[in-house]
């Protein structure tokens, strides 16, 4: 170590109260720490031998030898030129742990029996149709050719459930052939929730479908947006049929769009999902696309979000404490895997790395068997990367220019991203958002600043509340 040159990374320092956060601008890994620790690093801002300062320090040798060790396996300090960290190359780490998408999901209806105000699908533009169960089985022959031992088929629509008996063929179709091709199988399903019978109960029950479904909270914010034909409010009808299935055995998971109407009430709309048993809970800001381009007004300025959400979380952790029984603790969904990101280098959610997971983890295919790389990019014509009746799905992901500039996006190639010290941990935002925005994959996200104030502010909320980790994911 004598001799050892160190120099310190390009970091990122910011201060609150007597403590300070230290972030990796390559890496994104981070620690909090005292002045002590900013002073021992930014010794080294410029490049200096490992006696050169220690000779000034007037900190004992093994101990100043422990704390470069330490900032090193960080990722803060290099020593003799080299880093913790070879590489960060995202994108083959991905590639090579992604041969193939697992997740499937069939747009089994492009009709809705809801007219929601922000819906982000295309279908406005579209022929209404349902896929035929002709359709189906032939996407599901497909799925089965996928070079992976897993898949999970999900039920999209419009509203998938107004094809229920269709989707029980689908699934017996699917259970008939995961033994001839030794792979295992299971069903989601994203639903509105709005109508409910005993077949479709059977059906959730017999081929254990994890269901989702879309609810904005209480009765005036929810009716708001998620209306029927007539305009009429869809909240009633939700939450008795949910009641249902949670009666029956069945707990789905919620979905709530967050818009300027209930952003403000975050904790409310989670106390009453608690109170009727729905304790597993997907945050989706509302985003301009589709159906939503007419009120574009509604969409949540980023920083207030973050500040929304914040507050959300040190609730839902106090709230948790009290409840000895983790399975009665109310999840925020995705919440978990960004305290993981955080953490490590692990990305195991799909839309916190950059490349994500369209055409690499999930394949889309619509009610005519065209395919495109992500359920979001549905009926986009300029995703349309083939179709099931004449393609193999691997075939056209190998050889889709779409697919293959999706998988080459990279943050450090993004000129807005390249410097910034989170950009590991935001991957520049969603590729399909950041194209209907901007016209591009390359670019920042129009979520940019939640994203900084928004991770910045929830480890300096760990630092504070060490204990809440454990009550949060």
């Amino acid at each position: 170590m004598n001799n050892s040159v160190v120099e310190l990374n390009n970091v990122y320092i910011t201060k609150r109260l007597d403590r300070f956060l230290v972030v990796s601008s390559e890496f994104g890994t981070w620690i909090t720490c005292n002045e002590d620790t900013v002073n021992i690093l930014e010794t080294f801002r410029n490049k200096k031998t490992f006696n050169a300062v220690f000779e000034k320090a007037n900190i004992p040798r093994e101990i100043l030898i422990s704390r470069i060790k330490e900032y090193f396996e960080k990722g803060l300090l290099k020593i003799d030129g080299r880093n913790r960290f070879n590489s960060i190359d995202v994108n083959s780490m991905v590639l090579k742990a992604n041969p193939s998408p697992q997740l499937c999901i069939l747009h089994v209806s492009n009709i809705c029996n809801l007219s929601c105000k922000y819906c982000y699908a295309h279908t406005d533009k579209s022929e209404k149709s349902t896929m035929s169960l002709d359709v189906m089985q032939k996407s599901i022959d497909r799925f089965m050719e996928l070079p992976t031992n897993s898949l999970t088929i999900e039920f999209h629509g419009g509203e998938p459930l107004m094809q229920y008996r269709k989707i029980a063929l689908a699934c017996e179709y699917a259970n008939n052939l995961k033994n001839k091709y030794n792979k295992s199988v299971t069903f989601a399903m994203q639903s509105n929730m709005t109508f409910l019978n005993d077949e479709i109960l059977d059906m959730l029950k017999k081929y254990k479908i994890l269901i989702r479904i879309s609810l904005d909270g209480l009765k005036d914010m929810n009716d708001n947006y998620r209306v029927d034909k007539e305009g009429r409010g869809s909240f009633d009808k939700i939450v008795n049929n949910t009641q249902t299935l949670v009666k029956n055995g069945i707990r789905p998971e919620v979905v709530s769009v967050v818009t300027k109407k209930n952003v403000d009430y975050l904790r409310e709309i989670f106390e009453f999902f608690s109170s009727i048993n729905l304790k597993r809970v997907r945050l989706m800001p509302f985003w301009v696309q589709g159906m939503g381009k007419e009120i574009d007004d509604d969409v949540v300025e980023p920083e207030y979000l973050a500040d929304k959400y914040l507050e959300l979380i040190a609730w839902i952790a106090d709230h948790n404490r009290k409840i000895e029984d983790r399975n009665d603790h109310i999840k925020m969904l995705v919440l978990s895997k960004e305290l993981e990101a955080l953490h490590t280098f692990k990305r195991s959610f799909m839309c916190l790395r950059c490349p994500c997971g369209a055409g690499i983890n999930m394949v889309d295919v619509s009610i005519n068997g065209d395919i495109y790389p992500c359920e979001e990019m549905n009926e986009i014509a300029e995703f349309k990367i083939g179709n099931i009746r004449t393609h193999s799905i691997m075939d056209v992901l190998n050889n889709s220019k779409v697919v293959k500039e999706l998988s080459e996006r990279n943050p450090d190639n993004i000129e807005d991203c390249s410097v910034c010290a989170w950009k590991r941990h935001c991957q520049s935002g969603c590729a399909n958002k950041n194209y209907q925005n901007f016209g591009s994959f390359e670019t920042k996200s129009e979520k940019c600043q939640f994203y900084k104030k928004y991770f910045e502010n929830l480890i300096w909320y760990l630092d504070s509340n060490r204990d809440a980790l454990k009550y949060l994911v």
